[in-house]
């Protein structure tokens, strides 16, 4: 049978319609099995029309020509979607980005410093390691209690840059705060920049200034305090580093890194470090809908080599250090803003790790009046709970705890052991605005035993771009 048209169908359609309201009646009670017949061819042609009316709709949908869009100029800077500009021609986006941060910062009690003085060139972050102690007796300074000052200098900026080629992105991120050198609270309160990061990476390969490899940076908790816990691993220091993602999860990283000896002396004289291989470190992680989990390994040189007029150091000796990190989000399957709560937690410690643990005093050898060198051991870590009040309201609270080994021969004032507290509210009315109080506690023990304590009230605003 040959296929019908739209037309035949509609003909088709009406004639059997009118006969079914027409000329059936007469006969309804002599041909009931004829109406139901022809109902059905009735419902059968209007299924068949639809279905040809459907077919030719999405046909003329299909035969419709899109208007073309408007090409920018070829010699036009243009704005994408993500606030970056487009530079006609190569397709290398640039973004200017970073924040302002203004704090208040009242010391309780015991200015986490050792400088004499309490003006501007001291750090407005904390320094646990410096906490002023019952045998500071020389240090009235840091002593002082109900100390006040108003601080700018944590404001960022960074630029960066997204260069598209066949291999994949080459980027470069170049970014500094205002803690450097320099500066007066007197007139003008004028700081010198600071580099933080400057690199470029491509290819899974980064070379140039960037945090250090052993640092988990999705485990640093969420403070307003500069410098973080105690233990946080704070170190931002030149490399070459290659990152294989293995997507599914699985993330492997491996960095020389800048080597620095960092080392104490216990006789008249200071030995000269040396340098002779570079900081070597491994990372794995693996990220899930759970949170992550993470691991580091750490091996370094400490080398000593030099001739001061009374003895002679020439000694080196290889350091290690291990790390665990990871975040869990205990509430993710559940509805509220504190499904969005975090459990954070950080662990290291080795043998000759120093300056890789804050708040071990940059001690990673120390040396007694023979020359000997000796590595020290040290440990510590950190665990922090963040919870979402409300989805614009939340809290950190943050404990940290270092410890660095003593040898009988150290000076009475070494650095022992520090450990601290961080508590904020943290209100957020607009994605880009944060405003917040915190409050922070340190502790400090030295070889000697002798203690310190400070209690800090910072309140911060930041504005992000």
């Amino acid at each position: 049978m040959r296929k019908m048209s739209k037309s035949h169908l509609c003909i088709a359609a009406s004639v059997l319609a009118l006969a079914v309201g027409v000329g059936v009646p007469a006969h309804a009670q002599e041909s009931s099995t004829a109406l139901q017949a022809m109902q059905e061819q009735i419902n059968t042609l209007q299924k068949q029309l639809a279905q040809i009316q459907a077919a030719q709709a999405k046909a003329e949908k299909a035969t419709k020509v899109a208007a073309p869009k408007k090409a920018a100029p070829s010699n036009v800077v243009t704005v994408d979607d993500k606030g970056a500009f487009v530079l006609p021609g190569t397709g290398t986006t640039i973004k200017l980005g970073g924040f302002i941060k203004a704090s208040v910062v009242h010391d309780l009690s015991a200015r986490p410093t050792l400088a004499s003085t309490q003006d501007s060139t001291t750090t407005d972050g904390t320094s646990f390691n410096t906490i002023p102690t019952s045998a500071d007796t020389g240090n009235l300074a840091g002593r002082r209690s109900n100390t006040t000052r108003f601080t700018a200098r944590e404001t960022r900026l960074n630029l960066t840059t997204k260069t598209p080629t066949s291999y994949g992105p080459f980027e470069t991120v170049i970014e500094m705060d205002f803690y450097g050198a320099g500066g007066t609270a007197t007139a003008t309160n004028s700081y010198n920049p600071r580099l933080r990061r400057a690199y470029g990476s491509f290819y899974g390969f980064l070379v140039g200034q960037e945090w250090t490899t052993f640092a988990d940076l999705q485990t640093k908790p969420e403070t307003f305090d500069v410098n973080g816990p105690a233990a946080q691993p704070a170190i931002r220091q030149p490399m070459i580093r290659y990152t294989h993602d293995f997507k599914d999860g699985n993330v492997l990283a491996v960095a020389l890194e800048n080597p620095e000896t960092d080392i104490g002396a216990a006789g008249a004289t200071t030995p000269t470090t040396i340098n002779n291989y570079p900081d070597m470190i491994l990372s794995w992680k693996y990220s899930s809908d759970w949170g992550h989990i993470a691991a580091r390994a750490l091996g370094r040189n400490l080398a000593i080599d030099s001739i001061p007029a009374a003895a002679k150091y020439e000694q080196n000796k290889w350091g290690y250090g291990l790390a665990a990190s990871g975040k869990w989000k205990p509430f993710r399957a559940e509805s509220g803003a504190f499904s969005k709560d975090n459990i954070l937690f950080m662990v290291e410690g080795g043998r000759g790790i120093g300056r890789y643990l804050a708040e071990a005093a940059n001690l990673a050898a120390v040396t007694d009046a023979n020359t000997d060198m000796y590595l020290l051991n040290s440990w510590g870590g950190n665990v922090t709970y963040q919870h979402f009040w409300t989805d614009a309201l939340r809290s950190s609270f943050v404990y940290g705890y270092a410890y660095t080994e003593q040898k009988s021969f150290m000076d009475a004032n070494a650095q022992k052991s520090a450990d601290s507290v961080h508590a904020n509210l943290i209100w957020s009315p607009v994605p880009a605005f944060d405003v917040g109080l915190e409050y922070i506690w340190g502790h400090r023990v030295v070889h000697n035993n002798a203690q310190g304590y400070m209690n800090r009230l910072q309140a911060t605003a930041i504005y992000r771009f």
